[in-house]
C-alpha cells in the first residue's frame, strides 16, 4: 500500500489539525460560558476538564489514523495548537460573552417555563402529602379496629372460658354440697342417737349425785357443818343490820 506524502497532502492534513484546534477551542468556551452561568465547584471544573481534554485526544488519535494512516506528525499538534491559540485571541473574544449573554437568557427562559411547572408541582406535592396523610389515617383506623375486633374476639373467648369454668365449678360445688347433704343427714341420726345416748348418761349422773347427797344429809357430820353455816348466817345479817342503823 502506497502512502501520500505530499506537500498538498501534508498542507490539507495541516490545515484540518488548525480546524480540529479551532473546533475545541470553541467546545471550551462554550463550557466556560455554562460554567459562567451555572455556579460548579473546583471538583466539577476539574473533572469537567479532565473530560474535555480525554475527548480531544481520542479524537486527534481518530485523525492520526484517518489522514495520517496511524503515524504520528509533528505538524499535527502544531496545527492544532495554532488553531486553538488564534482562535482563542481572535473570534473567542466576541463568541465568549455571547455565550454567556445567550445562557443566561436560556436560563432565564428555562426558568420562566418551569415556574408554572414548579408551582404545578408544589400544589401536586401538597395535595400528595394530603393524600398519603388521608391513607396513612384510613390504614392506622383499619388497623385499630383490626386489633380492637381481635381484642374483643379474644375478650370473648376468655368470657366464654371463665363462664365454662364458672359452670364447672358449680357442678362440682353442687355435687360438693349434695354430698355434703347427705353426709350431714347420716350425722342428724347419729347425733340424735347420741343425744339421746347423752340424756339418759346425765338422767343417771343426776340420780347418782341425789343419791350421794341424800346419803351425806343423814350423816351426823353433814348436820354439824350445816349448823355452823346456819349460825354464821345469822351473825352475818345482824352485823349488816346495825351498820344499816348506825348509816341512818
Amino acid at each position: 500500500m502506497r502512502l501520500d506524502f505530499s506537500n498538498h497532502a501534508q498542507l490539507l492534513t495541516f490545515l484540518l489539525a488548525v480546524a480540529l484546534g479551532a473546533a475545541f477551542c470553541l467546545i471550551y468556551d462554550v463550557l466556560r460560558a455554562l460554567r459562567h452561568c451555572v455556579r460548579s465547584g473546583a471538583s466539577a471544573v476539574f473533572f469537567e476538564d479532565v473530560v474535555y481534554f480525554t475527548v480531544w485526544g481520542f479524537c486527534t488519535f481518530c485523525f492520526f489514523l484517518l489522514f495520517t494512516k496511524g503515524m504520528l506528525r509533528f505538524y499535527v499538534f502544531l496545527g492544532e495548537l495554532l488553531g486553538y491559540v488564534v482562535f482563542r485571541l481572535t473570534l473567542s473574544r466576541i463568541l465568549y460573552p455571547a455565550f454567556c449573554k445567550l445562557g443566561a437568557f436560556l436560563i432565564t427562559l428555562v426558568r420562566l417555563l418551569l415556574k408554572p411547572c414548579a408551582l404545578l408541582w408544589g400544589l401536586l406535592k401538597k395535595g400528595l402529602q394530603k393524600l398519603c396523610a388521608l391513607l396513612r389515617r384510613v390504614f392506622h383506623k383499619i388497623l385499630f379496629g383490626v386489633s380492637k375486633q381481635k381484642a374483643r374476639v379474644a375478650d370473648k373467648r376468655r368470657k366464654n372460658r371463665a363462664a365454662a369454668g364458672n359452670r364447672r365449678d358449680l357442678t362440682a360445688a353442687k355435687k360438693r354440697s349434695a354430698a355434703a347433704a347427705g353426709a350431714g343427714r347420716k350425722g342428724k341420726f347419729r347425733t340424735a342417737g347420741g343425744r339421746k345416748e347423752n340424756s339418759w348418761m346425765a338422767g343417771a349422773e343426776k340420780k347418782e349425785n341425789s343419791r350421794t347427797a341424800g346419803k351425806e344429809q343423814n350423816r351426823p357430820e353433814y348436820a354439824q357443818n350445816s349448823a355452823r353455816v346456819q349460825k354464821c348466817e345469822t351473825e352475818r345479817f345482824k352485823i349488816f343490820k346495825k351498820k344499816r342503823k348506825v348509816a341512818k
